[in-house]
Order: C-alpha cells, then structure tokens, then sequence
C-alpha cells in the first residue's frame, strides 16, 4: 500500500498474472495490488482547478468577452484574431501550462450551421482556441455572438 510507479504496477500485476504456485495469489496480495493502485494514480473526485468562464462576440473581427460566472484563475484576458479559424486568449500574467490547462470542447454555431470549439497551450500566456465548421474547414473569422467558453487550469 503505497504510491507506486507504472512500471512497479506493470511488474506487480506481472507477478499475480503469472503465478503458478497453487493458491499464492491470496486475497491479501490482489487486495494490496489494487490498493496501489488506487494509492498511485490521481482520483479525478480529487482533482482541483481554478475556471475563468466568459462569454466571447466577434464583430467584424473584434472580440469582445465578458466574464459570466466566476474568474478564479486571478488574471485578467483579453482575445485577438488569430489566423484563420482561431482566436487568441492572452492572459495579464502565466497561468497556462500545457499538461494542466484545459477547455471543455463547445459546440457553437455560426452561418447556421455547427462549429466546434478546441484549445490548446501556445505559451504560458497565450491560449489558441481553433473554430472548425461540421465540415472540416475552418471559417476565415469566426463568427459567434455570446458563446460561453471556458478556461480550466488544474493544480
């Protein structure tokens, strides 16, 4: 009962696997694996996060958000136009990491038809959202009005 590595895991469950010996894999051995393994990976119940959630409109190219609900992230962001299909969130200060930032994917729709939202970590400031159409093609400015996005950075 302890945190273990994926490798020690991997050979753990190896040894239980492949076990001969006539009851060797007792309750208390299988019983300590899964502990474990419970103990060596994070439980997504324990998994905090600061949110900034906003609405963004384009006009013309020009965005504008508005913070909705909560900006628990403590920084301030603003959104450009980035190349075609994507914009831009700059935050005031580093807040973004590339394997603890996250935006739940969203479904928008723009010319009547829907559009599909994904981001991701340019630098520990900047967070490109891309904007694909149903078919696969990115719209030269993405066109919404009031869309809520949301930003999440793990701990």
């Amino acid at each position: 009962m302890s945190v273990l590595t994926d490798a020690a895991l991997t050979a753990e469950a190896a040894t239980i696997q492949n076990e001969t010996a006539s009851n060797a894999n007792s309750a208390d051995r299988v019983g300590t694996m899964l502990t474990d393994i419970i103990d060596s990976k994070v439980n997504v119940d324990k998994m905090t996060y600061t949110s900034f959630q906003f609405t963004v409109s384009n006009s013309g190219g020009t965005y504008t958000s508005t913070t909705r609900q909560n900006n628990s992230v403590g920084t301030t962001f603003t959104f450009l136009a980035g190349g075609t299909g994507t914009i831009v969130c700059i935050a005031s200060t580093p807040v973004f990491t590339a394997t603890k930032t996250f935006c739940p994917g969203a479904t928008l729709w723009g010319d009547g038809f829907p559009q599909f939202l994904v981001g991701e970590v340019d630098s520990t400031t900047d967070f490109i959202f891309s904007v694909v159409k149903y078919d696969g093609t990115s719209p030269a400015v993405p066109d919404f009005i009031n869309e809520l996005f949301e930003i999440r950075v793990y701990d």
